[in-house]
């Protein structure tokens, strides 16, 4: 039987200048078996560590949530693998 699809998104996927507790880049990362899990979760950081909105985000947070497993391998040119 096969596996139900993971899904996940990062938060400085789509908040670049988003920073944690120590200043780094915030690499919050939320896994959910579905892409609404994956929003809602998200979205609860978002408000919670950054202050932000989620509603201003929205299409921007579904356009960076990615689903395990599909990384498109063999795209680099040759010689570009170091």
């Amino acid at each position: 039987m096969p596996t139900a699809p993971t899904y996940y998104v990062r938060c400085s996927y789509f908040l670049s200048l988003a920073v944690d507790e120590n200043g780094q880049p915030c690499q919050h990362m939320v896994k959910a078996a579905t892409e609404a899990a994956v929003m809602s979760q998200i979205s609860q950081h978002v408000q919670k560590s950054h202050k932000q909105d989620p509603k201003n985000l929205q299409n921007t947070i579904k356009f960076c949530i990615r689903k395990a497993g599909t990384k498109t391998y063999g795209t680099r040119a040759p010689g570009g693998h170091h």
